[in-house]
């Protein structure tokens, strides 16, 4: 990618309620950040390239010093889960409740188990209320990290946290009560990535924690074909003609786009 392309995202990623009077103007609000882009478009990896960017280049008071990743699919089957979603109660509250202590859970084995593989956890069937929850989270951050660190979180296909067909509504609030809760502590930016966006957290018209877009960075072309010795063209383009020129242009055109049926 572009160096601007990915100087944006960071700029985006590092964004809060009291940098820019045109988004917003609510300090007490809450970001989800979140990257959503079809499958191998580049969103996951993405995200460390924004993460480096700030963390190497910039290095001021709103640069990230930590990354957290929790990935919910793929991954090489290191994925986080529950262990039986037959306890996600049927009550939106309490599922959303539920979200929040999965949350800390997840996080918890996060930070504590460094092994690879499915990291289950069961479901609190009566949890603590979210406002607790947040507290205990708060808490095992300041255990584990500096009081100035800036920690990027990154839930990696979110949806799949929490997707049951038959209970839509209180999966959706499972997850905005996993959402919510790490993003409404301090020093902690949360990035979402999916092929769909998380419907389930409002959008910036709303109040409280909302949902706020971050482009991937796009696919610098020109980079690419100066780095891959097979794709450098042995004469310079710029002394092509008319026809060599769309020929050229086209190639460019199948090299970076994936072509599908509608």
């Amino acid at each position: 990618a572009k160096d601007e392309d990915v100087d944006y995202m960071v700029k985006l990623l590092e964004y809060n309620d009291d940098d820019d009077d045109d988004v917003v103007d609510d300090p007490a609000r809450a970001f989800v950040k979140y990257a959503a882009a079809p499958t191998s478009s580049g969103k996951t990896a993405s995200a460390l390239v924004g993460f480096l960017a700030s963390a190497e280049k910039y290095k001021e008071e709103t640069s990230f010093t930590h990354y957290l990743y929790l990935a919910f699919a793929n991954n090489n089957g290191t994925v986080f889960g529950m262990k039986e979603a037959t306890k996600l109660s049927r009550d939106v509250i309490i599922a959303k409740k539920q979200g929040a202590a999965f949350a800390l859970e997840c996080l918890r084995k996060r930070l504590l188990d460094t092994t690879s593989g499915e990291k289950e956890t069961d479901l609190d069937v009566d949890p603590p209320l979210m406002s607790e929850t947040r507290d205990a989270l708060k808490k095992l951050l300041d255990d584990h990290f500096p009081e100035d660190a800036r920690i990027l979180v990154h839930l990696d296909e979110h949806r799949d946290m929490c997707w049951i067909k038959r209970m839509l509504d209180q999966s959706a609030a499972f997850r905005q009560g996993f959402m919510e809760t790490i993003a409404d502590v301090e020093r902690v930016t949360v990035l979402a990535t999916y092929t769909a966006m998380p419907g389930e957290i409002p959008s910036t018209s709303s109040s409280g924690t909302c949902r706020y877009p971050v482009p991937v960075p796009p696919l610098d072309l020109d980079q690419v074909i100066a780095d891959v010795e097979e794709l450098r063209w042995p004469t310079n383009v710029t002394e092509f003609n008319k026809k060599e020129k769309r020929l050229w242009a086209t190639l460019k055109f199948r090299l970076a786009a994936k072509l599908t049926k509608a």
